[in-house]
């Protein structure tokens, strides 16, 4: 495809799950990249890697590139970091016979450290909501963030300051946060939440004190395989040296802090902003002299979501034929539910992104077998009309229904009410295919498909308007070929 240097940014086009991780695997792989940078999110990211020989790894802090093994992987200043988890991470690469995947695992000063308190008051703001979640990861990311836009936060560099001096700070943080938890706990009016959440609160002042978390980040800072370097530096090295490189998104763009339908959204921003900003390329669009600069959207062939939130195309019956090894009912999170591919939400995403370079289709070799592959092209909504023209192209019906036929543009201001009016829609117009008895994991081009499967991707890349130039018909990096349409 190319021979120049090339910076890919990945964007998922879904609610995350999209398969990020193994096709930032493949382009690694096809093209020889060495560099993959984290440029959002923190570990609730989780990246599916599964090998040919049967190894899987959730890369939630560690890069996609993780297999490989000359690559290394950026947590940017962009990103946040938690160091137990990190370990964590490691000891199961280690476990899966990846020996050096800490000495290619590079992390900026300036990352922010999630701490136990933050995952302590973010769990019981989600109990608190009872039958209301957000669908957090209760991983505390949404707190950390918020502290550090607060000017509360705690900084990889900070780890580095006079033992006496990070023990002040810590002490702070946990105080004033644990003395915010309190406060929510009590007004919890459910009995069971709210014992949940005591417990919690209790567990976490006896487990996580001042004086542990000393003792981590102590041998986590003087590991002498911990790498700490700042992204700028990473940046002018690759660039100097003319290296390709992957910017990679944790979560999907349905989950964006400004584009996604709030209260149901990540606190941190996934679309490529991010990434242009640490570039340079939003301040100066030729920063990287030279350079192809793709913007590669990921999208499965059905759609997706874990947890609580607007799933306009859900369709609980179709669990019966998707297989999951990687994905099923998180904690926190929920359920993982499955819908018809949403061709208005799709659009929605790369309209948000302000467009992608081309797609990668994932997941096509699920639809072998279906009974019937349906793709979702409008909404029926049910509730009052009055916010609609502020999201949407619709048409009144003669039974005062509204049919939705596309999203607005999205930089108008998203509130709540989107939220609302998504739980009030239902599929409405379908487009109907037939699928395919054969098993398609050992296709290597696009010949090699079957008619249905090749009629199905080429509908998608005419309604997108698009370029669907990668596939994936299985969970391996040998399971991904190019094609051209």
């Amino acid at each position: 495809m190319t021979t120049e240097p090339t910076i890919f940014v990945s964007s998922d086009l879904g609610y995350g799950d999209c398969g990020k991780g193994t096709i930032e695997e493949f382009l690694l792989r096809f093209f020889g990249i060495k560099m993959s940078i984290r440029f959002c999110g923190a570990h609730q990211a989780g990246h599916h890697l599964v090998q040919p020989d049967g190894r899987v790894h959730c890369a939630s802090q560690f890069g996609s590139g993780t297999f490989l093994p000359a690559v290394e992987h950026l947590i940017s200043n962009r990103s946040l970091c938690e160091p137990n988890a990190l370990l964590g991470e490691e000891a199961h690469l280690r476990h899966n016979n990846i020996a050096d995947a800490l000495d290619r695992l590079i992390i900026d000063p300036e990352a922010i450290v999630i701490l136990p308190w933050h995952e302590l008051h973010n769990r019981v703001l989600e109990l608190s909501r009872a039958d209301k979640r957000n669908g957090s990861t209760g991983l505390g990311v949404g707190q950390a963030v918020f502290d550090y836009e607060g000017g509360f936060s705690v900084t990889i560099q900070d780890l580095f300051r006079p033992r006496s001096d990070l023990e002040s700070r810590l002490t702070s943080m946990r105080e004033r946060l644990t003395k915010m938890t309190a406060i929510e706990v009590e007004q919890i009016k459910d009995p069971e939440n709210r014992k949940h959440a005591q417990y919690l609160l209790d567990r976490y002042k006896i487990n996580k004190t001042v004086r542990k978390l000393l003792s981590l980040y102590s041998s986590f800072i003087n590991n002498p395989r911990v790498r700490i370097e700042s992204t700028r530096k990473i940046l002018d090295r690759l660039r100097q040296n003319q290296q390709s490189l992957i910017m990679s998104q944790a979560q999907g763009i349905l989950l964006d802090r400004k584009f996604g339908f709030t209260p149901h959204i990540t606190k941190t921003k996934v679309t490529y902003h991010p990434a242009f900003e640490l570039l340079g390329l939003a301040a100066d669009k030729n920063a990287w002299p030279g350079y192809k600069i793709e913007k590669v959207g990921i999208k499965r062939c059905y759609d997706t979501r874990h947890g609580a939130g607007p799933f306009v195309s859900e369709d609980a019956g179709m669990k019966e034929f998707v297989t999951e090894a990687q994905n099923g009912l998180i904690d926190w999170v929920g359920e993982f539910r499955v819908g018809h591919f949403d061709l208005l939400a799709t659009r929605y995403a790369i309209a948000a992104n302000d467009g992608v370079d081309w797609l990668a289709l994932t997941c096509l070799d699920q639809l072998t077998g279906w009974p019937t592959i349906k793709v979702c092209v409008s909404y029926k909504y049910t509730g009052p009309t009055d916010a609609l023209n502020k999201y949407f192209v619709w048409e009144p019906q003669p039974d005062g229904t509204a049919k939705i036929l596309a999203f607005k543009n999205p930089d108008c201001e998203r509130g709540p009410d989107l939220a609302q009016i998504l739980k009030h829609c239902q599929p409405d117009d379908m487009v109907e295919f037939d699928s395919w008895p054969q098993n398609i994991r050992d296709a290597k081009s696009w010949a090699d498909l079957p008619p249905a499967a090749q009629k199905f991707v080429s509908w998608l890349q005419t309604k997108l308007g698009l370029p669907i130039r990668l596939l994936s018909v299985g969970p391996t990096h040998d399971n991904k070929f190019f094609i051209k349409i």
